[in-house]
């Protein structure tokens, strides 16, 4: 048999339909502590009027915060960088990719972002046969433009060394946007090696 009560303003409290209007929880005690995943919320599950309980820890994933979502790529072979140019570097090998950020032939250059959000897109390599002097450069490039304030550039006045670039930032991509890591090359009509290379993205928001 339902039960009925009243609270302290006079409203009805039914056990067959209490509506939210006439709940009050502000004279209630207070938790006291951090929310752990253990810990339960009241849901109307998909509005249709059930009331259901949900985990915090269920918070979590539809939010992203227990979700990886992230690839790491690298380049398995060497790639020639012309002198005056701007090369999106290809990427032809996976550490990881949790979300199909990358293909490892089709368009190579680029991770896609899969959903709306903010990332951190980080990228490095080296120029293993450099001789000139000049300007040696690493920029992320956002649609096949550069993002502002990524492009990190070298003017080594010796020759015959190692030339190592890496550039990070925090990034708000679009579903579909994509960003590629870019070498720049600068060197007095040099051509060089780009031997080494890694690209990778996260999702954080």
């Amino acid at each position: 048999m339902p039960w009925t009560f009243f609270n302290s303003n006079g409203q009805r409290l039914s056990s067959a339909v209490t509506n939210i209007n006439v709940l009050d929880i502000d004279g209630a005690t207070d938790i006291g502590a951090a929310i752990v995943d253990a810990d339960l919320f009241i849901i109307d599950d998909g509005a249709g009027g059930a009331n259901r309980k949900t985990a915090a820890s269920r918070i979590k994933t539809y939010i992203g915060g227990g979700e990886d979502i992230s690839a790491h790529v690298t380049d398995a072979s060497a790639q020639t960088i012309s002198d005056n140019s701007r090369t999106a570097i290809n990427f032809d090998t996976e550490t990881y990719d949790t979300s199909s950020f990358h293909d490892n032939s089709t368009n190579n250059t680029r991770l896609t972002a899969p959903s709306d959000g903010k990332y951190i897109v980080s990228g490095g390599f080296y120029f293993s046969n450099a001789t000139n002097s000049g300007v040696y450069g690493a920029s992320i490039y956002k649609g096949g433009s550069i993002v502002n304030g990524t492009s990190m550039r070298t003017f080594p006045d010796v020759t015959s060394e190692h030339r190592y670039q890496n550039v990070t930032s925090i990034i708000q991509l679009d579903a579909t946007e994509y960003v590629e890591l870019i070498a720049s090359l600068d060197a007095a009509g040099e051509s060089v090696s780009l031997d080494a290379a890694a690209f990778s993205i996260i999702k954080i928001a």
